[in-house]
């Protein structure tokens, strides 16, 4: 670890040089023009902020760019920081990983009386008017983030880049939207609070989001719209512990997952004036993330939905997921029965909770924590994609957590609308579903795969069913269908 101490005090012309145990002191004097820049501020208390700069492999000649950019931009217009510590860390062995170099550097940064901390990697460059910028916050936050910008290797100057919040308040922005346009490591955050959240050494990957949604939830932070630093692109470091875009995208959606059922972070809005809440686990699922858009997801089927089967139904829903159609017809249909059927176990806790925020006067929703199916068995939940957890599918596992049961054996009493969004099983459901459908005649709303379109032809002809209207999508088809007689 190597220690660097510049000061700007203008008290003192004497450049100001202090000794660190096992680290080797440097100096650059500032200029008598940048001295006089600063006379006003310091006049007040001073403020020492500590660059923190870890180096790995690959890093060496990268770096010592990046140290001078540290000068420059301090030489140039400190702001309200009277001293500059540049702290360098050594990690070009791949010894210490990200995480603990990053927590070695504010250990050592507090223990030399930093007020203020700054990250800056060493691939980056720092901003000229970094410090100046930052200044106007520093009374009213506890930590602050720039814009993102980026420089390319052959390039002079920097390009902000296109898709990203300009400016962040709270740590709903950093739940509900993509994380690449969001926040990077340069920022400026006070030295104790640097303390109290250090880097989670066990992640190779995403440690830095992990550590911005720790910060943004207790503290004062905020993003301001001009960038404090460069992100040199392609110059990423190597060594065990480095890791892809792929990898750190996937830590990071299991990160803010997480911190969403922590904040018990929710989707508010009106629909035809009607007030709604949805509690959100995964704003990165297509039918979360269109519920934090303000609308429902498949609006349009519900719609026709809602004219085809009108008010006071007694509704049978297999598949429900989060509860987009079930409180679309709890709030809007008025249905006189409405019987759940979810099989994913982590799920109906969020389900539930969706259907009281929403609910509907005089009617308690029958809500079971099993799969619809053609008999009773046990299934493991399988998910393949993050971005749609409303396409987890079943397998069947005689040690699975997941038990499904058939319509027949478990709905009493007439029924007039079933819908049946089962991935791939809606064969099966129909089958559990003879006496139902046999003695009631329901309208279905049902999502085949195209795969088993000519079996469901075949069901329809056998039941005497026909296909009212039909939304095709690219590997199934959602159908409305009715008796034919």
């Amino acid at each position: 670890m190597r220690n660097y101490l510049y000061t700007n005090s203008c008290s003192d012309r004497r450049p100001a040089v202090r000794s660190h145990p096992h680290a080797e002191s440097a100096l650059v004097q500032t200029d008598l023009q940048a001295r006089a820049r600063i006379v006003s501020a310091a006049k007040a208390a001073p403020v020492k902020c500590a660059v923190i700069m870890p180096v790995g492999p690959g890093h060496e000649a990268l770096a010592l760019d990046a140290q001078d950019s540290v000068r420059a931009a301090f030489d140039h217009a400190p702001g309200g920081f009277t001293a500059l510590e540049l702290i360098v860390i050594d990690d070009t062995a791949a010894k210490l990983g990200r995480s603990q170099a990053r927590n070695n550097g504010v250990a050592a940064a507090a223990a030399a009386g930093a007020d203020w901390i700054f990250f800056l990697d060493a691939d980056d460059i720092m901003n000229a008017g970094a410090f100046a910028a930052a200044t106007p916050a520093l009374a009213k936050y506890d930590a602050v983030w720039g814009a993102i910008a980026e420089l390319a290797p052959d390039e002079e100057s920097g390009i902000l880049r296109a898709e990203q919040l300009a400016e962040i308040h709270g740590i709903e922005q950093l739940l509900s939207c993509d994380p690449y346009g969001l926040l990077q490591m340069g920022h400026f955050v006070k030295t104790p609070v640097a303390l109290a959240n250090p880097f989670d050494t066990a992640l190779d990957a995403g440690e830095d989001f992990d550590y911005y949604l720790r910060v943004w939830a207790k503290y004062k932070c905020t993003k301001i719209p001009r960038p404090l630093f460069y992100n040199r692109r392609g110059m990423h470091s190597t060594g065990p512990r480095s890791a892809t875009g792929r990898q750190w995208r996937e830590n990071v959606q299991k990160l803010v997952c997480k911190a969403c059922l922590t904040h018990d972070f929710h989707a508010d809005f009106t629909h035809r004036g009607v007030p709604l809440r949805f509690y959100i686990w995964n704003p990165y699922d297509s039918v979360q993330r269109t519920l934090l858009k303000s609308r429902f997801f498949e609006a349009t089927e519900l719609e026709c939905v809602e004219h085809w089967v009108g008010t006071g139904a007694r509704i049978v829903e297999v598949g429900a997921y989060v509860g987009n159609h079930a409180v679309y017809y709890l709030r809007f249909m008025q249905p006189s029965a409405l019987t759940i059927f979810e099989p994913n176990p982590a799920i109906v806790p969020l389900l539930e909770r969706n259907l009281a925020a929403n609910p509907c006067a005089g009617l308690t929703p029958e809500v079971h924590a099993l799969a619809a199916g053609n008999r009773e068995a046990r299934f493991h939940a399988v998910s393949d994609d993050a971005e749609n957890q409303g396409a987890t599918h079943l397998v069947a596992a005689d040690d699975g957590a997941v038990r499904s049961t058939t319509l027949d054996n478990t709905v009493r009493g007439a029924v007039d609308f079933i819908k049946i969004d089962a991935e791939g099983m809606e064969l099966e459901v129909l089958e559990g579903a003879a006496r139902v459908v046999r003695e009631s005649r329901p309208k279905i709303m049902i999502e085949v795969f195209n795969e088993h379109a000519d079996a469901f032809n075949r069901w329809l002809a056998a039941n005497r069913y026909r296909v009212v209207r039909t939304f095709q999508y690219v590997n199934a088809a959602t159908l409305l269908i009715e008796p034919s007689a």
